[in-house]
């Protein structure tokens, strides 16, 4: 049997059961998802994120949104908040990783060659990505508003991962509360190459 061993108590001391402590790993298994199985099963990654430039929107909006875009400020007491259209301000959490959490974190982000080594690495044959940042484009009220920030992160996503579609596949996003506006978005993703759509989880 193969087994891998941890300690056998938790960091606060509490005795673990010996067959928290144990695994029988891959023995009898036909097939697994290491990259080395004749037999891989084909693994997809279904809920990638991105970090999306800093500027992207600011950027390629259009002009008259730009006074409208989801930001960080900073108050008198060096305290940074996100401020969204039609939101309170929402204090930010200041989270230090460190070890291998801050190597996980910066693993891959917006650089495509990079996330398919580390695909290649953990057996992953493809992955489908979502915003990160661009997961406020949604947040506000207005539905035209919300469409023009889908449609510059699309027009990003493509440039970026157009290349290494196959592999890694981002959603190209839509505003729903505008349907005209939907309509025309998902035609012209469609059209440039797009497979997959991400829809906000309250449609109007």
């Amino acid at each position: 049997m193969v087994t891998a061993e941890r300690s056998s108590t938790d960091p606060v001391g509490y005795e673990i059961p010996e067959h928290r402590t144990l695994t029988p790993g891959v023995e009898g298994w036909t097939r697994t998802a290491r990259p080395d199985d004749p037999n891989k099963y084909f693994m997809v990654s279904a809920d990638c994120h991105v970090h999306e430039p800093v500027d992207l929107w600011e950027r390629r909006v259009e002009e008259k949104f730009r006074h409208r875009l989801p930001r960080i400020e900073v108050d008198e007491d060096g305290v940074r908040w996100q401020v969204t259209e039609g939101h309170r301000p929402t204090k930010i959490r200041d989270l230090k990783l460190a070890g291998e959490d801050l190597v996980r974190d910066k693993h891959g982000n917006a650089f495509p060659e990079e996330r398919v080594r580390d695909m290649d690495i953990d057996g992953v044959d493809a992955e489908i990505i979502f915003p990160n940042k661009g997961l406020s484009m949604w947040a506000t009220s207005d539905p035209v508003f919300a469409n023009a920030m889908c449609s510059a992160w699309n027009d990003w996503a493509w440039e970026t991962f157009g290349d290494t579609y196959d592999r890694s596949s981002p959603l190209a996003c839509v505003a729903t509360g505008d349907i005209p506006g939907a309509i025309a978005e998902i035609q012209r993703s469609a059209e440039r190459g797009f497979r997959g759509f991400s829809f906000p989880a309250k449609p109007v």
